[in-house]
């Protein structure tokens, strides 16, 4: 999850650099132009450890959280990389 979100922030500032695009998360747009990835990165580690807390009590509900988040950050990384790749 750590690295899917890192590297979404990548992508992501690889396309606003290069003009090819915008941040869509208003929250993350006001960083844009300073602690982008630090951001990012504390952001996943603490749902990480949100998660790891919400599976000592309810692993199949952390499993499935877990599994959406997933596949939510790899459709991200997708999309920001087919638009860097396409331009």
């Amino acid at each position: 999850m750590v690295a899917l979100s890192v590297a979404d922030a990548l992508v992501s500032r690889s396309l606003l650099a290069a003009g090819l695009g915008h941040e869509a998360n208003p929250f993350m747009r006001a960083l844009s132009g300073g602690d982008f990835l630090l951001v990012k990165t504390v952001g996943a580690v603490l749902a990480g450890i949100l998660l790891w807390d919400l599976h000592r009590r309810m692993p199949r509900l952390a499993e499935i959280v877990t599994v959406w988040i997933l596949v939510f950050f790899t459709a991200i990384v997708y999309w920001n990389l087919s638009i860097f790749l396409t331009a």
